[in-house]
C-alpha cells in the first residue's frame, strides 16, 4: 500500500442519483447536500427552509437553507437520511457525517480507502473513487499553486489568502449524475 493523506471520497446513490464527490468525514456532525444537488434531484421543492449555523474548522460559518431526508442505498442497505442543504461553494456535492456513518454501522478507512458496513448478505464495502479523489487533488494542488503565484505578485497588503480559484474548482465537472 502507497502511503497518503487522502480523504475518503465514493460515489453513493441518493433518492435513485449516482451522486460522485461524496466525503466520508467523520469531523462532521450533520450530513451536509449542496442547494445545487437538490435541484437537480428535481427535489428542490422538499426542502424544508431552517436556517441553522454551521461552523468549520477555522470558525467559519454557513448558514443552512434547510433539510431534506433522502434516500441512500449502498450496496443493498437503504436509510431515510437527514440532510442540511447549504447554497456554496466547494468541492464535494455531499458530506456524509457522523449521523450515516453510525446510522449504517460503518466502519470508514481513509488509509484503506474504503467503507464497510454490516448487510443481510454480510459484510459489504465501498471503496473510494479513485478519478474524483485524483481531480479534486489536482485542482486543489492547482489553486494552491495558482495563490502562492498570485500572492508573490501582490504587495502583502493586497494579498487575500481567503479567495479560491473558482476556475479550477468548475474544472471538475458539475454534471454529478451518471444514469
Amino acid at each position: 500500500m502507497v502511503p497518503h493523506n487522502d480523504a475518503l471520497v465514493i460515489s453513493l446513490v441518493i433518492h435513485d442519483t449516482n451522486v460522485k464527490r461524496v466525503l466520508i468525514d467523520l469531523g462532521s456532525s450533520v450530513n451536509i447536500i449542496l442547494l445545487r444537488v437538490v435541484e437537480e434531484m428535481l427535489m428542490g421543492d422538499r426542502v424544508i427552509p431552517k436556517a441553522r449555523s454551521l461552523s468549520g474548522f477555522d470558525n467559519s460559518t454557513v448558514i443552512t437553507k434547510g433539510e431534506i431526508e433522502l434516500s441512500t442505498y449502498a450496496k443493498g442497505v437503504i436509510k431515510e437520511t437527514k440532510f442540511q442543504v447549504i447554497d456554496t461553494d466547494m468541492a464535494y456535492n455531499v458530506i456524509m457525517g457522523r449521523p450515516w456513518i453510525h446510522d449504517m454501522d460503518d466502519v470508514p478507512s481513509t488509509l484503506h480507502q474504503v467503507i464497510k458496513f454490516p448487510s443481510k448478505w454480510g459484510i459489504q464495502q465501498i471503496r473510494e473513487d479513485q478519478q474524483i479523489l485524483r481531480n479534486i487533488n489536482s485542482v486543489i494542488h492547482s489553486s494552491q499553486k495558482d495563490a502562492r503565484a498570485e500572492i508573490k505578485d501582490t504587495s502583502a497588503d493586497q494579498a487575500d489568502m481567503g479567495t479560491s480559484d473558482k476556475d479550477a474548482v468548475n474544472q471538475i465537472s458539475t454534471k454529478i449524475t451518471s444514469k
